[in-house]
């Protein structure tokens, strides 16, 4: 009977996730949507859409950059989220990263755009242990996970 009951709640932990995050095809977005992006990014390669309530996420590559946007209803753009290399990234992070995490190593980083501004997100790399950082443009740290 517990076995029982544990897999009903994964059925319905899995079933709820499904809802919240649904793949659509382009046919399915919105043309405010879909023309707002297209416009902005002619050349967009390898395009996947999802669905998350009323707002709409895309992933999609330029130049063999991944990208993610984030689009209410309305067709405007909310979130753009872009992998950058480390020379992208501004020098006064990457001295608060030496300053705050000796001897890590920036593994991966990304820009993540927004109605409140830019942050740089890092991923950071010590001998097999990885952490998650975000940095405002000046250098300030935002948050670590």
């Amino acid at each position: 009977m517990k076995t029982v009951r544990i897999l009903s709640a994964i059925a319905l932990f899995l079933m709820g996730a499904s809802v919240m995050a649904q793949d659509i095809s382009s046919r399915e977005v919105p043309e405010k949507i879909r023309s707002s992006f297209e416009k902005k990014y002619p050349s967009a390669q390898d395009v996947d859409w999802e669905k998350h309530g009323n707002d709409y996420q895309v992933e999609f590559e330029i130049d063999h950059r991944d990208y993610e946007n984030w689009y209410n209803p309305s067709g405007e753009l909310m979130r753009e989220e872009k992998d950058i290399s480390l020379s992208e990234v501004p020098t006064a992070i990457k001295e608060a990263v030496q300053r705050d995490y000796v001897s890590y190593k920036i593994d991966d980083c990304e820009v993540h755009t927004d109605k409140q501004g830019v942050l740089y997100w890092l991923e950071l790399e010590k001998k097999g242990q990885e952490i998650h950082v975000s940095y405002d443009e000046s250098g300030k740290s935002i948050n670590k996970r």
